[in-house]
């Protein structure tokens, strides 16, 4: 496992094989290896020696951070997140590997970090091994390997909206949201991958393509499918690959007569606050909610967030900003009415509308997927720029492997124009190898040099 473990940035295919063929020897040797801990599972205490150790470290941590001498105190989290992660303590192990990337000088000069927030970050962090002294059973501090899906019998729901997403550390997804139409529950379909993993899965893609056996997620929000024997996790998670059968399409109206849309944000807050938890036992998962406006102004141009803010008022005049994608221009020019919203709220950040359902438009529209989704990478990011305008947004295309490979290419030479000249990253040298463009790398390090 030495060549598996390492303090690199970045994940790779070959450590992930590495890893996987150590644990192949092992077990063929007769050693004992973990099972997953799955939601539902049973627990086990967490070792104490280990907890004061992680506490000892994140101490370390924040007097380097007063002092500025971070390197050994870095390494030290990371060490602890390496052991962490080996006992299954895989809420803390995240955390501590979060800290020690964010203990690092280019790091805290990132806009929107500082180091008050990363002494934050440690509080919390030293509170969370705190806590796994006395509930060192509880799933919900020291989090799960894997979600396990279980048949949970006929169910009917809505699909509502989707949205695809990035992570910034290189996690991509799409999120399909379904609403139960008898509880009311919010549920989520995801399918995602993680950084330079399957090079092949576009997530825009997959707003055309078949979901749950019912056709194109673009032709079916607002319609009711019926699940014969819906497969789903403890938290509600809904399994892409199942079957559906397809229904009628539910309007506005019916919706909000069964009692699933907001229409006092004093409600809606109580139950964003409810989805966010409190404490350490704080969700990262977005609150999503159907909402329904009273009236709204039309969307304007906020110079502080550099985005479009529209803002929306519930029967009583209270005012929720709904911050849109930056691909709304014309969107905003149709000035639509709206009647009814699929929101998702993050905490400390405006709401982002997902679907949006209006009196001039026949079918909903999809706010962060389709034409509004973001862009698919620098390289038309950068064509935008030399031509002077914006660039039609395209229907989804299937993934163009070479064209990605450029557009890493290019991000890494935009990155490592100034910086101090490292080694390229593992995943873009095997992907030149593999497509005979090793000369190009070699050529663009004489241009990052010069």
């Amino acid at each position: 496992m030495k060549d598996a473990i390492f303090k690199g940035d970045r994940p790779s295919r070959k450590r992930l094989v590495i890893a996987a063929a150590a644990l192949v020897l092992a077990e063929n040797a007769g050693t004992a290896l973990p099972e997953l801990r799955e939601a539902g599972a049973t627990s086990r205490e967490v070792d104490a020696q280990l907890l004061a150790q992680v506490q000892s470290a994140i101490e370390a941590a924040t007097m380097a951070l007063s002092t500025g001498n971070m390197g050994l105190a870095r390494d030290g989290l990371f060490d602890m997140a390496v052991s962490t992660r080996a006992e299954l303590v895989l809420r803390l192990a995240a955390a501590l590997r979060s800290l020690s990337r964010r203990l690092k000088p280019e790091a805290l000069r990132q806009p929107g970090e500082s180091e008050a927030q990363v002494l934050a970050g440690l509080a919390r962090c030293y509170a969370l091994a705190e806590a796994l002294k006395t509930q060192g059973q509880d799933l919900v501090l020291t989090g799960i390997m894997a979600r396990r899906f279980a048949t949970s019998g006929p169910r009917d729901m809505v699909f509502v909206g989707a949205e695809q997403w990035r992570m910034p550390t290189g996690a991509r997804g799409f999120t399909a949201y379904l609403i139960d139409q008898k509880s009311g529950q919010m549920h989520r379909g995801v399918e995602a991958r993680g950084a330079g993993m399957d090079l092949t899965f576009d997530a825009a893609s997959r707003w055309h393509s078949s979901i749950w056996a019912g056709g194109r997620p673009a032709g079916l929000i607002g319609t009711s499918l019926h699940f014969n024997d819906a497969i789903m996790a403890p938290d509600g998670g809904m399994a892409i690959d199942q079957s559906a059968k397809q229904g009628a399409k539910q309007s506005p109206e019916l919706l909000a007569e069964n009692g699933f849309v907001y229409d006092d944000w004093a409600a809606l807050k109580g139950y964003r606050d409810a989805c966010f938890g409190q404490g350490l036992r704080q969700s990262a998962v977005d609150a999503v909610a159907l909402i329904a406006p009273a009236s709204h102004a039309a969307p304007v141009f906020d110079g502080f967030s550099q985005s479009l803010v529209w803002q929306w008022r519930d029967r009583n005049g209270a005012v929720l900003n709904l911050a849109l994608p930056e691909r709304a221009e014309s969107l905003i020019s149709a000035k639509p009415k709206a009647t009814l919203g699929l929101v998702a709220m993050t905490r400390g950040k405006p709401a982002r509308p997902l679907t949006l359902w209006t009196k001039s438009e026949p079918m909903p529209i999809a706010m962060q997927v389709g034409r509004f989704g973001k862009k698919p990478g620098l390289r038309r990011i950068l064509s935008g720029l030399l031509s002077g305008q914006n660039q039609p947004g395209d229907e989804a295309k299937m993934p163009d492997l070479v064209s990605r490979f450029y557009e890493r290419v290019l991000e890494a030479i935009l990155w490592r124009l100034g910086q101090q000249q490292g080694a390229w990253p593992e995943v873009i040298l095997e992907q030149a190898t593999a497509l005979g463009q090793a000369e190009l790398v070699a050529r663009s390090e004489q241009v990052t040099a010069t």
